[in-house]
């Protein structure tokens, strides 16, 4: 399968990833055949992107570090956590800590360890697929360190649980489809303290270090984070982590008031803050979790070819194997042995 703006789609193409609710649900799944109905639908719910099969990409897998199966039940999971904290009333902390184990489970099991699916979302659906995105890669960041198994369990209790602060946020100011006033950034900054109290409100059932990961977790190794402008190892390795995670999952996903980053660039730029912004090491391990050119994606490249990313080289994440697009029908090339051609751009974006 391929990435495709929704702006590509056709009546007729066959959907090769699900849409999912904000709760989980399924609303179009893998198979599906696209009418005009739902594509006009999917452009209406905020959706840009979607995977497509098609006969020049059939043979193209993208491999996930959970099951689809996983991610439905991890979605429910967050959105009854979420409702159920609005509404001032206990957790399920044995929900909270079930699906996280599974999480673990599926990626200590997994031999990939670069992400490269790149999520589909829909801008209502945001807030719960963010907390779900920033769990995964922090936990795959996580076990690139070398992090054991009750640290990357505890990790992800906190990661899921790291923007339950929003809800006492206006929605207004978090939808506002323009740049905040200084005072409305304000506002929004204290989403990380409110986060902290409604974690410590469920009476110790959720590790300490969760609530640190909700209040921390916009800390910057420099001191210029907020709340309180922690600096280096003050702030909680799990904070440092999520820190990471946070910023690259909310770069490379459309929102209201802008296009997405590519993952290149959204990489470009947290190795450009290491050491300033974010911990040296774990960009390091960053850098061995994401694919910079995820397969699927389509691409330009210098030759002035359009390609489809195939393969990733894992040594070398910036050289994949590509599949140019020719009149009369495509060639697979792996850029590590074509040193002379390179890529340009996502055309995605």
């Amino acid at each position: 399968m391929r990435r495709i703006k929704i702006t590509w789609a056709k009546p007729g193409d066959i959907l090769g990833y699900p849409i999912f609710r904000q709760d989980g649900a399924i609303l179009l799944n893998t198979g599906v055949k696209l009418t005009r109905e739902y594509i006009e639908q999917l452009k209406s719910l905020g959706v840009t992107h979607i995977y497509v099969q098609d006969d020049i990409s059939q043979d193209i897998e993208i491999s996930d570090p959970i099951s689809i199966q996983t991610k439905i039940e991890a979605l429910r999971v967050i959105a009854d956590t979420y409702h159920r904290s609005c509404k001032g009333l206990s957790l399920d902390v044995r929900a909270l800590r079930k699906i996280v184990d599974d999480i673990v489970d599926e990626i200590l099991s997994s031999e990939q360890v670069l992400l490269n699916l790149r999520d589909i979302r829909s801008f209502d659906n945001y807030l719960f697929s963010h907390s779900l995105g920033v769990t995964v890669l922090s936990i795959v960041i996580g076990k690139n360190l070398n992090r054991d198994d009750k640290f990357l369990r505890d990790l992800g209790i906190g990661c899921m649980l790291h923007d339950i602060g929003k809800l006492d946020i206006p929605k207004e100011i978090l939808d506002k489809p323009d740049r905040l006033t200084e005072e409305e950034f304000g506002i929004v900054k204290f989403h990380t303290q409110y986060g902290y109290r409604r974690i410590l409100d469920q009476d110790g059932e959720l590790p300490a270090t969760s609530a640190h990961v909700a209040w921390e977790h916009h800390e910057r190794l420099n001191g210029r984070g907020y709340p309180r402008g922690l600096i280096g190892e003050k702030i909680h390795i799990f904070s440092r982590i999520a820190g990471v995670a946070d910023v690259y999952d909310a770069m490379t996903v459309d929102r209201i008031y802008r296009k997405a980053y590519p993952p290149n660039e959204a990489v470009e730029f947290i190795m450009g803050a290491s050491g300033s912004l974010f911990d040296y090491e774990i960009v390091k391990a960053f850098l061995r979790s994401i694919a910079p050119y995820p397969v699927g994606d389509i691409i330009l490249l210098n030759t002035g070819d359009i390609a489809i990313v195939v393969d990733i080289n894992r040594e070398f994440p910036l050289r994949p194997v590509v599949r140019v697009i020719r009149e009369d029908g495509w060639e697979d090339i792996d850029l590590m042995s074509k040193t002379d051609i390179s890529i340009v751009k996502s055309l995605e974006e």
